[in-house]
């Protein structure tokens, strides 16, 4: 078969646009640093993930289960403070550290000091706890979006009128038959953001919300629907989170996000929560 003049001229255009490799092997390496994540668990006062940095030009943890065994961190010491009292936290699987007595003070500054014995690195933090909310009315429902059969959330609760404030609601669904660490990595939880900024007269806010979960829901299964006032540099870096592509933190490279921590990466962040187990269709 013969190519005319003009379609060859065609084809050599674009041949000549196609971009050549990148070299990438000078990239910098990042540097060994502690990430801190906030995991979700019933029955916890506080539970957190604790990973190490890594690069993406590397590591594809997302389908490489030695890889993210690699940057999970154990054997760490982890010891939160309040007022006058010191808790070390029980690493309950691999890379996940929590307590169920820690002491619920609002208003209070919590901070916490990880080492991690092997390597020495270690992380620091403060975090202020702030007044707890709770939930006016919650209805759930559940819509078929075209894919998926997923929880339609409608609440409403008071806003603190004395001051501007932010707000998360967690949707999360928990398989107490899965082991712990893969529950935790599947990321199975929606997180909604609000502030004040547009409330009703009444000091109301009332809105609703399609929690968009990577599973196909059904009626009489379980989900955990929990409200929070949160601190304005947790609410950024929440939204910041949502934003990317990756909705579990430390999957992405966490020094993408903002930080509140002193030599480390993530975000140390404690909250009063208003928790509601919601059985879909039983409303």
């Amino acid at each position: 078969m013969k190519i005319k003049p003009k379609y060859l001229f065609i084809l050599l255009f674009f041949w000549s646009c196609i971009p050549e490799d990148l070299d990438v092997d000078n990239v910098p390496v990042a540097e060994d640093k502690l990430v801190l994540s906030t995991a979700f668990i019933p029955n916890q006062n506080i539970s957190l993930l604790l990973t190490r940095t890594f690069s993406a030009l590397t590591q594809d943890l997302a389908n490489d289960n030695e890889a993210l065994a690699n940057i999970l961190v154990s054997n760490a010491e982890v010891l939160v403070s309040v007022r006058d009292t010191s808790i070390l936290l029980t690493e309950i699987t691999n890379g996940i550290y929590a307590d169920s007595t820690l002491p619920i003070y609002p208003e209070e500054i919590y901070s916490i000091s990880i080492k991690e014995l092997s390597t020495g690195l270690e992380v620091k933090a403060n975090t202020e706890m702030k007044k707890p909310v709770n939930f006016t009315t919650l209805i759930t429902e559940l819509e078929y979006t075209g894919f998926d059969t997923v929880p339609h959330i409608y609440f409403s609760f008071p806003d603190f009128s004395d001051e501007k404030n932010w707000y998360m609601i967690n949707v999360q669904t928990f398989d107490f038959e899965r082991n712990l660490l893969e529950e935790v990595i599947d990321g199975r939880v929606f997180t909604y953001l609000t502030d004040d900024s547009e409330i009703l007269e009444s000091n109301i806010i009332e809105d609703d919300f399609v929690a968009l979960i990577n599973r196909d829901f059904e009626t009489g299964d379980s989900i955990v629907v929990t409200l929070a006032n949160i601190s304005e540099e947790y609410y950024d870096y929440l939204e910041r989170r949502n934003n990317s592509f990756f909705a579990v933190e430390f999957i992405s490279e966490p020094y993408n996000f903002p930080t509140n921590t002193e030599n480390g990466y993530g975000f140390f962040n404690l909250f009063a929560p208003d928790n509601r187990l919601v059985i879909l269709g039983e409303e």
